[in-house]
C-alpha cells in the first residue's frame, strides 16, 4: 500500500499542477489559485497523525515507518509539481516563441 500511495499522490499532483499551469496561462492568473485546491487533499495528513501519534505512544519504529511514508509522499508530491511545471512551461515557451531550440 506505501507504494501505490507514493505513486498515486505523485500523479495526483502531476496532472492537478499541470492543469494549473495551462489554465493559469489561459485565464491569465497565478497557477496557485488552481493548484492549491488540487493538492490540499493529497498532503498525507493522516500518516504524520500516526506518526506523532506512535511517538505518544513509545512505538518508535512504527513511527518510523509513518514518518518515511509521510516524507515519501510529501516528496513526491514536490517533485510531480516540479517536473509538471518544467514540462509545461517549457511547451508553453516552444509554442509562443518557436525558436530554434523548440523541436516541431
Amino acid at each position: 500500500m506505501t507504494g501505490s500511495s507514493i505513486i498515486g499522490s505523485f500523479l495526483g499532483a502531476f496532472v492537478v499542477n499541470a492543469y494549473s499551469e495551462i489554465m493559469a496561462r489561459i485565464i491569465k492568473t497565478p497557477a496557485s489559485m488552481f493548484y492549491v485546491p488540487g493538492i490540499f487533499p493529497l498532503v498525507p495528513g493522516i500518516t504524520a497523525y500516526r506518526t506523532i501519534n506512535a511517538i505518544v505512544e513509545n512505538n518508535y519504529s512504527e513511527a518510523l515507518n509513518n514518518g518515511i511514508l509521510t516524507l515519501a509522499i510529501g516528496g513526491a508530491i514536490v517533485l510531480a509539481i516540479m517536473i509538471s511545471s518544467i514540462i509545461v512551461k517549457s511547451l508553453f515557451k516552444c509554442s509562443i516563441h518557436r525558436n530554434i531550440h523548440c523541436k516541431e
